[in-house]
């Protein structure tokens, strides 16, 4: 009688853990991700991207993006999307960010020297409204980022080593 009612328990015990990982497998599968996402790349050493931005305006949320879609490709790498980005980052030097804070604070500015470096897509519509995080929107870009002309740039401040 014991060893049934021990086994009854364990059963249940079990099966509640499994029916909890679902639910949160399934939470997961439902929280939409925020990564910037490669949508192609070409031969020319320029990449499409994805990204996500955040603004109290449509216009900040949109240049928010922008910034999102070249610190990743600078610091984080592209592994999300379609093959053909390269997912590593750019700089891969330890605390690259903070050794070269001031260059990278005017960098990403708003207005700032970053913009030489993408193209935004000029199809209407492509920018679409996510979601509202508290006071601020949440907005879709699609960008061609020119990795080439960007590392032939990060090469010559000094930030990352020439290729060998």
């Amino acid at each position: 009688m014991k060893i049934s009612t021990f086994i009854i328990i364990a059963i249940f015990t079990v099966s509640m853990g499994a029916l909890a990982q679902s639910k949160a497998r399934a939470k997961r599968i439902l929280n939409f991700t925020y990564e910037v996402q490669c949508l192609g790349a070409d031969m020319g050493g320029m990449y499409t991207v994805k990204a996500f931005g955040r603004g109290n305006s449509r216009k900040d949320a949109i240049e928010d993006g922008f910034k999102q879609a070249l610190y990743a490709v600078i610091f984080k790498g592209v592994t999300l999307g379609k093959p053909g980005c390269d997912a590593r980052p750019l700089v891969n030097v330890p605390n690259a960010e903070e050794t070269y804070e001031e260059y990278f604070n005017n960098f990403f500015k708003d207005g700032g020297e970053y913009k030489m470096y993408l193209t935004e897509d000029d199809t209407p519509n492509k920018d679409t409204k996510k979601e509202k995080k508290g006071s601020e929107d949440v907005y879709s870009v699609i960008a061609t980022i020119k990795v080439s002309e960007l590392k032939k740039a990060l090469i010559n401040k000094g930030i990352i080593p020439k290729p060998e």
